[in-house]
């Protein structure tokens, strides 16, 4: 078949994404190093009839199929009668790949003036959007009603089609494959993992084709176990029996130490201060303290009454 692109990782092949060419350049945006890095198979101008042609594209493996398709329809038609053809894709998708458990539409990209023509094609741009609206309000729906059946969209609309789109006004520019590219990413990011770093023609349908992953590394031991022999445990004895060894920390760590020990001296000291503090205090509540009703009165008062 002319005019398909195909790009498949060394790697059994579990997400998959076909579509036109819009989804061309996806691909560069991929590591294929990474276990979860889809596979992609694009073909320029492809519609939605001839969507089941590239489907001999797609290994038996793959359980997650991510569709691209509908701009050339929607530009040849109404949106109802494309929207019939694509029901029909999705039930000859369920018949020919049975073991596909999700499958994602992506919603038609809107479409701008092509200015290598100096926007002479205004009036066909404004009605391929309008149907490509209704198009995607079908789709929607069809998706919540359907099991398996989700809905992809780039929302490429709420950026300017200068940035968005191509000069043709139609193909997605460097920034918008990047940002589809980046949607992808985050759908697949749970699946991301390392895998050998290249691509192939072909798909990898078995186990045997694919590199072995590299034998691990045994863990890193704990500092204690570089400080000296391991600490011997103590054993269960009776507690009515006395113990036959002396007591041993029941632990295979060291014990926490502060940073800063005291001196002993320095404890001593502390100690002492601290008893002739509590005694000082004692002392002055003792002395302090009124022995009978007259010391509650004044030095004048005393004397007189004496």
């Amino acid at each position: 078949m002319e005019n398909v692109t195909k790009k498949y990782r060394k790697y059994v092949t579990t997400t998959m994404v076909v579509g036109d060419s819009q989804c061309k350049h996806l691909f560069n945006h991929f590591d294929p190093g990474r276990k979860g890095t889809p596979a992609f198979v694009s073909k320029s101008g492809a519609t939605i009839e001839g969507m089941s042609r590239l489907l001999e594209f797609v290994p038996h493996t793959v359980t997650t199929l991510i569709l691209h398709v509908g701009t050339n329809d929607i530009a040849k038609g109404p949106a109802d009668a494309a929207f019939e053809r694509y029901k029909k894709l999705l039930v000859a998708i369920r018949q020919a790949l049975p073991n596909v458990r999700a499958i994602y539409a992506t919603l038609v990209l809107p479409r701008s003036q092509n200015r290598r023509r100096r926007n002479l094609n205004q009036p066909f741009v404004t009605r391929c959007n309008l149907e490509a609206g209704k198009f995607n309000n079908l789709l929607r729906k069809h998706c919540r009603q359907v099991k398996g059946l989700f809905y992809l969209d780039h929302e490429l609309q709420w950026i300017p089609p200068v940035r968005a789109l191509a000069a043709d006004g139609l193909h997605p520019s460097f920034e918008g494959v990047a940002i589809m590219a980046s949607h992808l990413q985050q759908l697949l990011r749970r699946e991301l993992r390392r895998a050998p770093p290249t691509w192939l023609n072909e798909p990898v349908t078995s186990s045997a084709g694919q590199l072995q992953p590299a034998a691990r590394r045994p863990p890193t031991p704990l500092l204690s176990a570089n400080i000296g022999p391991p600490r011997q445990t103590e054993h269960a004895n009776d507690s009515m029996k006395a113990p036959d060894q002396p007591h041993l920390h029941d632990c295979t760590r060291p014990r926490a130490v502060s940073a800063l020990t005291t001196p002993t001296s320095d404890r001593r000291c502390c100690a002492d201060w601290r008893d002739t503090a509590l005694n000082l205090r004692r002392h002055t509540r003792t002395s302090s303290r009124p022995t009978s009703p007259t010391d509650y009165l004044p030095p004048q008062v005393n004397s007189l009454l004496t």
